[in-house]
């Protein structure tokens, strides 16, 4: 099996891309698509959806409620062809064209049709119009913003509430924590209004739109689900108002450690014959995991496929418990953990910004609930030299 890409190994990046690889998207289809004509059945019912086509994914949405599936297309077809693979796996076989804006869907849960005739009992058949979305705001890194501010005012709904969580600012991500709990989402603002606006975008999509101003360390934010406040006035039913105050970390050391050197560690050396791949908990085919080894010679890491490798530098200190391991290459980074347990190599490793951040244990590291982080945990067998 071929990558497609620049050595999908980038370290064990074989999982990201080939072992885990997702059907490839449309261009055509990608984009929002609101539909003006439905008939189930051969009836002609409310076309009150839009259909939503990001990358392999199809999201039917209707009000609040939506439906994700992943999809496959033969545009080389006539018609084209389009399967529609439903999270209780059953598939809609069906044919598509699209003539301008206009995106024509035509199938069954049994037969695929032929052709988009109206009327046609047991089949559906949609009209949808692409909908031309204005460009979204980017995410931007806003200097002022940027920090840890703990909040020391809450409100919601009119009412106050405990204000026991802090916000932390990273460039265009914004972090609120609660305890041991994360949400992170991205956020736009616009300094030139005034008030300054923010807007800021949640995981399932739900936007927060508000406004914020900053007097000296004092950050305020007012905003809500539907309606942008003008004021910061207390006490309002409908809208969120936050106060916090920034949190000045204390300085550190200017003096750097060293930079760990790379150095040959015997007991890693040699040829290792994958045995278990997973990623985020999921593992890779039996095939593909039999394609890939790992060659480890003096400081260099060199995961293999079929004949494509890509070679990384590895820094191991097995003083440590467990014993920790950094695999570099001039444009990747991996922090992780080893063990060998007589023939066998056992790797958890997460693609993360600092040592710190590494798994702290086999159990917890391979279980990843960190959505900032790429986590993979890897088994490897010795190959016996000839």
């Amino acid at each position: 099996m071929k990558t497609s890409n620049t050595l999908t190994f980038i370290l064990l990046a074989i999982f990201c891309s080939i072992v885990f690889a997702e059907p490839e998207p449309v261009a055509e289809l990608q984009g929002i698509w609101q539909a003006t004509y439905y008939e189930r059945e051969g009836k002609v019912e409310a076309a009150d959806f839009q259909i939503i086509i990001q990358g392999s994914k199809i999201i039917v949405q209707i009000r609040e409620k939506k439906e994700i599936s992943n999809y496959t297309v033969d545009s080389t077809q006539s018609p084209k062809t389009i399967d529609i693979k439903h999270s209780d796996n059953d598939v809609f076989a069906g044919i598509y064209k699209i003539e301008g804006d206009i995106l024509t869907l035509c199938g069954s849960i049994d037969k695929r049709p032929k052709t988009f005739e109206k009327g046609i009992a047991g089949q559906t058949l949609m009209i949808l119009k692409k909908k031309v979305e204005p460009p979204e705001p980017q995410p931007q890194k806003i200097a002022e913003l940027q920090g840890v501010w703990q909040a020391t005012y809450y409100e919601r709904q009119g009412k106050v509430e405990a204000a026991d969580f802090q916000i932390m600012i990273q460039g265009s991500k914004i972090i609120v924590q609660i305890g041991q709990t994360k949400e992170i989402s991205n956020y736009t603002v616009d300094s030139t209004q005034s008030p300054k606006t923010i807007d800021i975008k949640h995981s399932d999509n739900d936007v927060f739109v508000g406004i914020y101003k900053i007097e000296g360390d004092i950050l305020t934010l007012c905003g809500s689900m539907d309606k942008r406040p003008k004021t910061f006035e207390k006490g309002i039913a409908d809208q969120t108002l936050m106060i916090l105050k920034k949190k000045v970390e204390p300085k550190k050391n200017i003096l750097k450690p060293p930079e760990p050197q790379p150095q040959k560690i015997a007991e890693l050396q040699g040829v290792w014959q994958a045995i278990h791949l997973e990623k985020e908990g999921t593992p890779g085919p039996e095939d593909t995991v039999k394609k890939v080894k790992l060659i480890i010679q003096g400081t260099d890491f060199i995961p293999q496929m079929d004949d494509e490798q890509k070679k990384f530098t590895y820094y191991a200190d097995p003083t440590q418990s467990p014993k920790t391991i950094d695999i570099k290459s001039p444009d990747l980074v991996y922090y992780g953990i080893y063990k060998i347990e007589g023939d066998r190599l056992t790797l958890c490793i997460y693609q993360c910004p600092t040592p710190q951040d590494r798994p702290k244990d086999f159990e917890t590291g391979r279980a990843n609930k960190d959505p900032r982080f790429d986590a993979e945990f890897l088994i490897f067998q010795k190959v016996e030299e000839k």
